[in-house]
């Protein structure tokens, strides 16, 4: 008889029966049904115990890639990794993601994997060639600029059309943007099949960009010396490019750090490698390292010489040490004798052989004495004979640690050491400040010089020992130190080749700005913190409209004058950066005694306008317009400033102009950096050029300018001309670019 509840088991509608035949029947379908369901929530159990630990190890998979795809940088075991996490939790979303940005990589290694092209090698321009590459690689791994990386990409097949590399990068981004196909060549880009490699579609600022793309590539990677390589020619293609100045600065320092670095390490390795041994030995090697960290880090030369001494007598055949021997001896102080030059060594009064030939030695004698002619042509040999006299090189810097001598032993040391001759009075002088870190200005050392040496010059004459009043005149200098007329700093002391101190006429001019300023150098500016604040300080109280003119004193401004020579001659050297900084304080301190004075104003702008300081460079242009009405209309400065003006809005033009044009033309003709067209502009109805003006009535400030501009030949009334930078701003070759249009970048970036 079949079971009779088998329809109501699952549905707990279950009644006993009282007796009959059918009870075992019963029983034995309970027992069934209660094993079932024991056994299925067993299995269900088992199941989400299982699932449990598959997350679990789904999780230590993604781990295990995560850290061989960050770290590592292994990213094929990164992929076996992380598909073993989704292999035991397909629901891993975290493991999928970067499985996706691991097999990107993946096919980027593949796709410029393959052999490094033998024609790499063997032809004499490989090597431009695979910077073209590196070029190319830059735009496509950054930006994914197709344009930009096939244009590096035929440039550099060009020059070597067997390039494997640069051959399979082409075929990826063509394969990616069928736009781009073989078929279709780029408007305005045709290769030259000239031997010399010229590429006539690219102008020199253009190349000189994608020369800076391949120094920021290799900079980012670590490959100084191809940075710096790159980053020299983008330079001699446009030696204005601010960007590729920075950069060039930044790898000299990485380039310096690295150095130091490589020292301090090979000291520490053959320093551990000599634990146990007596100083008086070891290796070559440790002294040799030893001699460098001394060179190059801390400056010691003396002990750098006694190191590289060392190592010469362990190991006479090394060429670097004999070369670091001489190299470390010109560094240490000399002393003019006749044409030759005698180095000597400042813990004894002996010369020290300086290891070179006699021929060598009167060469380097004659060049350095050459250099110092206009400084020591009218001293007087028997006077300085017994004196060691700087020349150029490094300085020895003050203890900054160390507390000025009081100033009754000052005068008391004086007194002792200058009772023989003015000039040695003035010697003296000299000393005492360069012992309390004071600074004297180029011109107050020459003018003292010149003083001593007229009185030596009476005092031989007639007879007359004029050593007296000591005590007044140290007390007049002590004064002048109390006052802030010459300034007292611990940081710099010396001359520099052409005579003139380290400040070279930037200390004790009175100002903030001087004041913070007084501890640079000529080698880089120092404290630029304390320099920004005294800048803006400044600044600020440049904007008062109520000053009254004061008087400049004549000693102020003689070193005013200094400063700007001072400017002139950095600049000369390529030292734009230090220059405009001694520029700007010069000209802030003209209008700290003369808040009106038309041309520092006008000079000031120029200034922050190179500075790339527009908010500044805005407040002073309004400044000038404010006081339009003091300058003549026919005078230079009127001009100049109408000139400045008028750039600016010729530029805003512009500016709008192209934006409106790049948004309604397709991408492949739109205007980018260097590709500035005034006739398409034209054609486009968007600009009207010749001898047609615009007729425009500006708001500046609180003066309403009315003006006829027209957009003649492209260039500005100064002579500049317009183009298009990297960041997609005009700009003119003689005013840089608009304050307004810098500003109004900060907020909208222009399409």
């Amino acid at each position: 008889m079949p079971f009779p509840y088998k329809n109501k088991v699952f549905s707990g509608a279950i009644s006993l029966p009282h007796c009959g035949r059918d009870w075992p029947f019963f029983l034995k379908g309970l027992f069934g049904t209660l094993l079932f369901l024991s056994l299925i929530a067993s299995i269900n159990g088992a199941v989400a115990q299982e699932m449990k630990r598959d997350v679990e190890a789904s999780h230590q998979w993604y781990s295990l890639g995560k850290y061989n795809f960050q770290f590592r940088k292994d990213f094929k075991k990164s992929r076996e990794a992380l598909l073993m996490a989704l292999e035991k939790d397909p629901q891993n979303f975290l493991a999928f993601e970067m499985l996706q940005e691991v097999e990107r990589r993946l096919r980027r290694e593949e796709m410029v994997s393959g052999s490094e092209g033998k024609s790499d090698i063997q032809t004499p321009q490989g090597g431009e060639s695979m910077q073209w590459y590196d070029n190319a690689l830059y735009h496509w791994e950054k930006s994914r600029d197709a344009r930009e990386s096939i244009r590096c990409l035929e440039r550099a097949l060009q020059i070597n059309p067997f390039n494997t590399r640069a051959i399979a990068l082409l075929r990826t981004i063509r394969k990616e943007n069928p736009e781009y196909s073989a078929e279709k060549a780029l408007p305005g880009v045709k290769i030259q099949a000239d031997p010399a490699g010229r590429y006539e579609t690219i102008a020199k600022t253009q190349e000189a960009q994608h020369w800076f793309a391949n120094s920021t590539y290799h900079f980012r990677k670590g490959n100084l010396a191809r940075a710096m390589e790159a980053i020299e020619k983008s330079l001699s293609l446009a030696p204005d490019l601010k960007v590729s100045t920075e950069l060039k600065n930044k790898i000299s320092q990485a380039l310096s750090k690295r150095e130091k670095l490589a020292i301090e390490s090979s000291l520490e390795r053959t320093a551990a490698s000599l634990e146990g041994k007596t100083p008086e030995g070891g290796k070559a090697s440790h002294w040799f390292w030893l001699g460098k960290y001394y060179f190059s880090v801390k400056r010691d030369y003396k002990g750098a010489l006694e190191c590289f001494e060392r190592a010469a007598l362990m190991d006479p055949n090394h060429d670097e040490t004999q070369s670091m021997i001489n190299r470390t001896k010109l560094k240490l102080y000399f002393v003019t004798d006749g044409s030759a030059v005698r180095i000597v060594d400042t813990r004894s009064d002996k010369p020290i052989s300086t290891g070179l030939d006699s021929a060598s030695e009167n060469a380097v004698g004659r060049k350095i004495g050459d250099s110092q002619t206009e400084k020591k042509r009218e001293i007087d040999p028997a006077a300085v004979e017994a004196e060691e006299i700087e020349l150029v090189g490094d300085y020895e810097f003050a203890d900054t640690t160390r507390t000025a001598p009081d100033r009754g032993d000052v005068v008391g040391d004086l007194q002792e050491k200058a009772k023989k001759s003015p000039y040695e009075l003035w010697m003296a002088r000299r000393k005492a400040f360069e012992d309390m870190g004071g600074i004297l200005f180029a011109g107050q050392w020459k003018r003292e010089e010149r003083a001593a040496r007229k009185a030596e010059t009476v005092r031989t004459s007639t007879g007359q020992d004029r050593k007296g009043d000591v005590e007044s005149e140290l007390e007049a200098m002590w004064n002048n130190i109390q006052k802030g007329e010459i300034q007292s700093s611990s940081e710099v002391s010396g001359t520099d080749g052409n005579g003139a101190s380290v400040k070279s006429g930037v200390a004790a001019i009175g100002s903030d700005v001087a004041q913070a300023m007084a501890g640079f150098d000529i080698g880089g500016m120092k404290r630029e913190d304390e320099y920004k604040a005294a800048r803006q300080k400044q600044r600020d109280s440049l904007m008062k409209p109520d000053e009254e003119v004061k008087l400049i004193p004549p000693d102020m401004k003689q070193q005013i004058m200094d400063t700007i020579a001072s400017a002139e001659e950095m600049a000369k050297r390529g030292r734009t950066e230090d220059a405009l900084k001694n520029y700007e304080s010069a000209f802030l301190s003209l209008i700290k005694y003369d808040p009106d004075n038309l041309e520092a104003l006008y000079n000031l702008l120029l200034v922050n306008i190179r500075q790339e300081d527009d908010d500044f460079a805005t407040l002073l242009l309004f400044r000038l317009l404010g006081m339009m009405d003091k300058i003549g209309s026919n005078s230079e400065l009127h001009k100049a400033v109408r000139e400045i003006v008028f750039c600016f809005v010729k530029s805003t033009i512009l500016q709008s102009s192209i934006s409106a044009y790049n948004n309604s033309v397709e991408p492949l003709e739109k205007m980018t950096t260097g590709t500035l067209s005034l006739e398409r502009l034209s054609a486009s109805g968007l600009l009207v050029t010749g001898d047609v003006p615009y007729e425009l009535s500006l708001k500046i400030g609180e003066r309403t300018v009315k003006a006829a501009i027209s957009m003649d030949n492209f260039k500005c009334s100064a002579g500049g001309k317009y183009h298009i930078g990297r960041d997609g701003f005009v700009r003119c070759t003689v005013h840089g670019m608009s304050p307004y249009l810098r500003m109004r970048g900060r907020a909208k970036k222009w399409q």
